[in-house]
């Protein structure tokens, strides 16, 4: 195999590839793990559009309001309590500017760049026009409410900013790397050259990578990768990974206990004392009345017990299929991730839907599904065996109106079930 050199790449992240739910990650460590992946094939160089990086900060800083209010409350009653004044309330300026302060340190570390948008070379009436119609990047509505709403602005910027960065670094290899359906549609409606290109995410130019350090041409891992796909799952066949392994039931039996827990605490009242399971209106009263005779109520700062029970169908959502490498034998090795998604409603009276935390709730589940394949001189994939089946993490979220539009959701209580799995 002669040695091939992989040409330099910019990266240009969209929010939803940096994003980190955890409160103490300006961006998610597995992105820093993927990019030493991916630089040990290339050259990488991130250009981050100025719009992504201030809708990544105001997303931290969101968050961090949100906990300094709560901070706020809790000083109030630790004052009331100790009959001394309470600390000093962080300002909103103060919350940005640390904010704004560790994103910095992190862009430094990987020496990202910010792209200012190109306004004076947008085409407006164009972008307008496509906000109207909803065309790409702007979504259609799911149902008459949602017409209300709208979502595609930024992201229509986000494409704007890619369209000029393409322009600059014509020569180079340029990706965007973004999970939005709409606005890959979108950059694909362009028609741009054969250097730019679009991934869902770092693993999938990670597997685009080693492939071609593997000396394989444009045009194979194009094939191949499509093929891929179609071996993972294609509707109609009895043949795919998917079907022949019974993908979605084997979740269920290794990690249906995990990822079906219909439990979790929310902030408790004075009356209500904590850990209450609340399920009928009865019991609601009872612990009503128990509380007001008693000497010693619940404290505010306790939690309250409430259960949840599915409000849609599970969805199964097809996120990514990425080369890892080959065995031995010649079997080339695969990873898909696939992303249950289920809607949940609070079980119980109506009045617990008044309580904090008592909203419309949203389970996710990520699982890699790790299967192989042989590989014809045409790409043509044979021999498919499922290996392994991992659960990534699980996570249990407010469902809000832009995870609605995300996951095709309905309004609350009319949620749209999914009968097959959905690639994006």
């Amino acid at each position: 195999m002669s040695k091939f050199k992989t040409p330099p790449y910019i990266l240009v992240p969209d929010t939803n590839i940096l994003f980190a739910k955890n409160i103490g990650e300006i961006v998610r460590s597995s992105f820093h793990e993927d990019f030493q992946q991916c630089s040990v094939f290339a050259s990488i160089r991130i250009l981050i559009p100025e719009i992504v990086r201030d809708e990544l900060l105001f997303q931290k800083f969101h968050i961090a309001c949100k906990s300094n209010q709560n901070a706020i409350l809790n000083h109030g009653h630790i004052a009331l309590i100790t009959g001394r004044s309470a600390p000093k309330a962080l300002g909103e300026a103060y919350l940005k500017n640390c904010v704004r302060t560790v994103f910095n340190k992190w862009a430094k570390m990987f020496n990202a760049e910010i792209v200012k948008p190109p306004y004076s070379r947008i085409r407006w009436s164009k972008v307008i026009e496509a906000a109207v119609w909803r065309k790409p990047p702007f979504s259609l509505p799911t149902d008459d409410r949602d017409a209300e709403s709208e979502k595609g602005f930024r992201d229509a910027i986000i494409l704007e900013t890619f369209k000029e960065i393409c322009r600059v670094n014509s020569r180079d290899c340029v990706a965007l790397l973004t999970n939005d359906g709409l606005l890959r549609q979108a950059v694909q409606n362009l028609r741009l050259p054969g250097n730019v290109s679009c991934y869902a995410s770092m693993r999938e130019l990670l597997s685009n990578l080693k492939l071609a350090h593997e000396n394989r041409s444009k045009e194979f891992r194009a094939v191949l990768a499509a093929n891929a796909q179609k071996a993972f799952y294609e509707i109609g066949s009895a043949e795919c990974i998917y079907t022949k392994f019974n993908v979605p039931a084997e979740v269920q039996k290794r990690f249906g206990q995990a990822i079906n827990a219909l439990e979790e605490p929310v902030q408790g009242s004075r009356f209500l004392p904590a850990g209450h399971p609340v399920r009928t209106m009865a019991e609601v009263l009872k612990a009503l009345s128990v509380a007001l005779i008693s000497d010693q109520p619940a404290k505010p700062s306790q939690d309250l017990a409430i259960s949840w029970k599915p409000a849609s169908d599970e969805k199964i959502h097809i996120t990514e299929t990425s080369y890892q490498n080959s065995t031995r034998e010649g079997a080339m090795v695969w990873q898909t991730r696939l992303r249950f998604v289920r809607a949940f409603g609070h079980d119980g009276p109506d009045i617990i839907a008044t309580m904090p935390g008592a909203d419309d709730r949203l389970r996710t589940a990520d699982v890699d599904v790790i299967w192989s394949a042989f590989s014809s001189q045409e790409a043509e994939l044979s021999r498919l065996q499922l290996i392994d089946i991992k659960l990534v993490n699980v996570f249990f979220e407010p469902l809000t109106l832009e995870k609605r539009i995300q996951y095709r959701f309905s309004n609350p209580g009319r949620y749209v079930p999914l009968s097959q799995p959905n690639h994006g």
